[in-house]
């Protein structure tokens, strides 16, 4: 996979600036957050849901310009609008937050559940103590 990006960052939110051709469900000035995996959507793990395992998968903030720059281009499949009741800044933490719950949820975590957690980055800190 060659590293298209001279800007990384792929957890965060922004406002739309401008709309691609034939988009009509996002408008500028939305306030929006992705999700960062680019997937080709025709392979077998894509066709079946599971397109983190594609095997043409990409990375937003590695394959192109990420959330550090001034303004990053991102298909439509992997933009979410943010309600109003959600903050740019907690919405830079949708990912991160996403991937902790879906961890904790296939490892059947409960409140007397005991795990050990590496590292003091979101994720980490985000799974249940």
């Amino acid at each position: 996979m060659r590293c298209a990006s001279d800007v990384m960052g792929h957890e965060f939110s922004g406002v739309v600036t401008e709309v691609g051709t034939g988009v009509s469900d996002v408008q500028e000035s939305d306030n929006v957050t992705i999700e960062p995996i680019y997937r080709c959507g025709e392979c077998r793990p894509c066709l079946s849901g599971r397109y983190n395992l594609c095997l043409k998968i990409g990375f937003h903030g590695l394959m192109e310009d990420g959330g550090m720059a001034e303004y990053t281009v991102v298909p439509r499949n992997q933009l979410h609008h943010l309600p109003d009741s959600v903050s740019l800044e907690m919405g830079a933490l949708v990912e991160p937050m996403s991937v902790a719950f879906h961890a904790a949820k296939l490892a059947e975590v409960t409140d007397q559940s005991s795990a050990l957690v590496y590292g003091a980055g979101p994720i980490g800190m985000a799974l249940p103590p």
